[in-house]
């Protein structure tokens, strides 16, 4: 495989743990302080094994008694989750896993990230690893530490989303197909990388493309029994998923209406430009993030993506320990642009779904080698090493806004309502249903008991008439103040406490009679 040394010395495990408790840090340090997003909020309500059980609330009649989503209380077996799933877009490992782990730790916005945290610090344990095979200890260390620093790494690290699992889980199998490439391809070696693939299937369908890239490294770089048995493992991994989930996955995809969710399907005019220009920025968010590297001049945009998508290409002749990360490159963004082409959507344009390609871009860095003087070659890598932990004391210090601070909104709700108020969520966003407002809420207000409505339309006739015995509600949504009229003849806003980031909370007052 290569001439280099690949036995890391004892400094070099120092350095390496060194890095990984860094990366521990900047990953748990205000780990709970955002609140928790809807789609975490939803990983939890799937990990109790009821399904996406608030997008089939009953509208229209008012409840009094809360359904506990999110909570153990009343949750179905750990084992139930497999077939509960079918009316999500994801496989089910990572849920199986956050139920053991609630479980253990609880469901509290610390215990269900520390989930991503850990597997995100394994990854970057597991990085080393890889490039350890493939080039040496310097460059994985180099690698490892990018990783560590990375803002993209750290902001899915404190998310309770399958990302930071499928990370882990593929470069695990990368290190299972390089210990076959260095050691042979045993049985005990193909069967952990056919587990491992399995458990990639089922955590995300956007492991395919990596996967694919991973079997032609294999087909490519090994010979003989290791490329027949390793491909194998390969066919064995995808016939197993193909067998256990294959019809629960087209159930899922079946189910999705064409163009649907709307905000993946809004391309523009100009679609293919766009997809080129995502293509030549993602190495920068990938290491700094989005928002970041949408901040940066179009000049080092480019001559980071030449340095990562150009340059490796070009000395793969003489740098073959290249091939994995280019392929396992190729395959995760090839994947979302080859999607975006074919059927309009804009995968590419939401960093979680390249997330995979990350650990790629971290390597080809670390193996930049230019110029080639010793003390000069790891300036790339050393320079974007300083740059990185400047912005990670500047997030320690000023931690990223929560998506939706569904908590604020909770914590006003209670503070304003009284017990015995009538609670009416009705969404008014395209993208958050009125059962969305729901689980968010009743996942921070778990033991209010007040009545509760969901609203999908204008209260019709027979609704209004049961609401005339009160003098006030509270209507919850997007934009409650300017649709509560119309959603509620005869009341109108008298009161508004409104979240920049979630929506708002209105108190309505009936100030006519409501005639059948």
């Amino acid at each position: 495989m290569t001439t280099h040394r690949t036995s890391p010395s004892r400094p070099e495990l120092l350095a390496l743990g060194l890095i990984v408790v860094v990366a521990a840090y900047v990953r748990f340090y205000r780990i709970d302080g955002p609140s928790l997003w809807m789609d975490e909020i939803g990983s939890i309500e799937m990990a109790t094994g009821r399904g996406l059980a608030h997008n089939h609330l009953q509208a229209g009649i008012i409840e009094y008694d809360q359904i506990p989503l999110t909570q153990l209380t009343g949750a179905l077996p750990w084992w139930k989750i497999w077939r509960n799933v079918s009316d999500d877009v994801y496989p089910p490992v990572f849920y199986i896993l956050l139920r053991w782990w609630i479980e253990l730790l609880g469901s509290g916005a610390a215990a269900v990230r520390s989930l991503s945290a850990l597997a995100s610090i394994g990854a970057i344990a597991v990085l080393f690893d890889v490039c350890r095979l493939l080039r040496g200890p310097r460059v994985g260390l180099l690698a490892a530490a990018i990783m560590a620093t990375s803002l993209a790494q750290i902001n899915f690290a404190q998310d309770a989303r399958p990302y930071p699992l499928l990370i882990l889980l593929g470069m695990g199998c990368c290190d299972a197909v390089l210990h076959i490439q260095t050691s042979g391809a045993s049985w005990r070696r193909c069967a952990v990388l056919a587990f491992l693939l399995t458990a990639m299937e089922l955590t995300h369908y956007f492991a395919l493309g990596a996967i694919v890239a991973l079997a032609a490294y294999a087909a490519l770089r090994l010979r003989g029994l290791d490329r027949r048995r390793t491909l194998a493992a390969f066919l064995i991994a995808g016939a197993f998923t193909a067998a256990v989930w294959g019809p629960t996955a087209l159930r899922q995809l079946h189910q999705i209406p064409a163009g649907q969710p709307r905000f993946l399907f809004a391309a523009g005019p100009h679609h293919v430009r766009s997809i080129f220009l995502h293509i030549i920025g993602l190495p920068a968010e990938l290491i700094f993030d989005s928002t970041q590297a949408a901040a940066m001049p179009a000049a080092a945009l480019i001559l980071l993506a030449l340095i990562v998508l150009v340059v490796p290409v070009i000395r793969l002749r003489s740098r073959p320990d290249l091939l994995l990360w280019i392929l396992l490159l190729a395959g995760t963004t090839g994947m979302l642009a080859g999607s975006d082409l074919i059927r309009g959507s804009i995968f590419l344009e939401y960093l979680r779904y390249a997330i995979l390609a990350g650990p790629a871009v971290y390597a080809l860095i670390a193996a930049f080698d230019w110029p080639p003087r010793p003390l000069l070659r790891d300036a790339l890598a050393w320079c974007l090493l300083v740059l990185l932990a400047m912005l990670v004391c500047v997030r320690l210090h000023d931690p990223v806004a929560s998506k939706e601070d569904w908590r604020q909104l909770a914590i006003d709700l209670n503070a304003n309502a009284a017990p015995d108020d009538l609670l009416v969520f009705y969404g008014g966003d395209p993208w958050i249903s009125p059962g969305t407002w729901y689980m968010c809420f009743s996942y921070y207000m778990p033991q209010s008991h007040r009545p509760w409505l969901i609203l999908h339309q204008p209260a019709d006739a027979r609704l209004l008439h049961l609401l005339a015995s009160r003098h006030s509600l509270w209507l919850i949504g997007k934009y409650p103040q300017q649709d509560g009229p119309a959603l509620l003849a005869g009341w109108q806003p008298q009161s508004i406490l409104q979240n920049p980031t979630a929506g708002a909370i209105c108190r309505m007052v009936r100030v006519i009679p409501s005639h059948p």
